[in-house]
């Protein structure tokens, strides 16, 4: 259990880049009570940004983006992001990127980052977890591998993918098993 909010984050973006643009972002905003409130955005962006993404990335935008979700323009998407995440610190996958990108969202509203400057990176807290339990991890390690080892596997043998993986909300769906795995894992053994 955490004192302050915390924010499972993860974005799509055109690529990876410092000139790239996020055109999906999703958050599971969790307060100190447990109560959690979904977000998902559709974003304006320069579309001519993706020439360099994977062929299958292209594909995925271009069957998903405003398929399901309204397309807010870039100063609405950064009030409400920057409303939603007020206060929180931020919990995913390598959450720096995310954070740099939304950074650079907010500024197109004037508007400056407004959740805690600490980031939560699973990926680190898993590797000093499993680190201090004697496990040793090869590095470069997988997201994928080092979830699965404290419990979030992104893949069931028996019925295959348990996310949706690459999409800003099967990311942060998956983080927030992740955090709620290892959160558990660790406290189970501090008892």
């Amino acid at each position: 259990m955490t004192t302050a909010p915390i924010a499972f984050i993860d974005t799509e973006t055109t690529g990876l880049t410092p000139d790239d643009e996020i055109w999906e972002f999703a958050c599971i905003r969790r307060d100190p009570d447990g109560t959690e409130q979904r977000t998902i955005l559709h974003i304006e962006h320069d579309q001519y940004l993706m020439v360099d993404l994977p062929e299958r990335f292209v594909v995925d935008h271009d069957r998903r983006f405003g398929a399901d979700h309204e397309v807010h323009s870039r100063v609405d998407a950064a009030k409400i992001i920057h409303r939603i995440l007020d206060g929180t610190h931020l919990v995913g996958a390598n959450p720096a990127f995310d954070a740099g990108m939304l950074t650079r969202l907010l500024r197109v509203a004037n508007l400056d980052p407004s959740w805690h400057y600490h980031l939560i990176d699973l990926e680190a807290v898993t590797l000093g977890y499993l680190i201090a339990r004697g496990e040793t991890v090869k590095l470069p390690w997988r997201s994928d591998n080092l979830a699965a080892r404290v419990g979030a596997p992104t893949v069931d043998p028996e019925t295959g993918p348990l996310y949706d993986r690459h999409t800003a909300m099967g990311d942060v769906l998956w983080c927030r098993d992740w955090w709620d795995a290892i959160t558990t894992a660790a406290a189970g053994e501090v008892a």
